[in-house]
C-alpha cells in the first residue's frame, strides 16, 4: 500500500535511524515502510532513506513516536555521519 506525504518531527537522529514524531496514527499490524526526507539545517545536504517502523509509542494527546530502522547502504550511513558531524560543528 501506498499513502501520501505527511509531515512530521525528527526527535533523535543516528545513521542507522530516527525516532520520528508525527499526528498520524499508523497502524502496525504489518510491516511498515517509510520514505524519510531531511535536512539537519539550511545549507545542509537533503537526505532521503527507506526505513521500517520498529516500535510506536504515544506521546501527550495527539502525537505519536516512532522508532525508523534506516535500510540503506553503508553509504547511506556516512552521508548522515557527515552532515551530524558538519551541523554539530556549526
Amino acid at each position: 500500500m501506498q499513502s501520501k506525504s505527511a509531515k512530521g518531527e525528527i526527535v533523535d537522529l543516528s545513521p542507522q535511524g530516527c525516532r520520528l514524531q508525527s499526528l498520524l496514527d499508523i497502524h502496525l499490524e504489518k510491516e511498515v515502510r517509510l520514505q524519510v526526507t531531511f535536512q539537519l539545517d539550511e545549507g545542509f545536504a537533503e537526505i532521503t532513506s527507506v526505513g521500517v517502523i520498529q516500535w510506536k509509542k504515544k506521546k501527550g494527546l495527539s502525537d505519536f513516536q516512532y522508532g525508523v530502522k534506516f535500510t540503506g547502504d553503508a553509504g547511506l550511513k556516512e552521508r548522515i555521519t557527515d552532515e551530524l558531524k558538519k551541523y554539530v560543528k556549526k
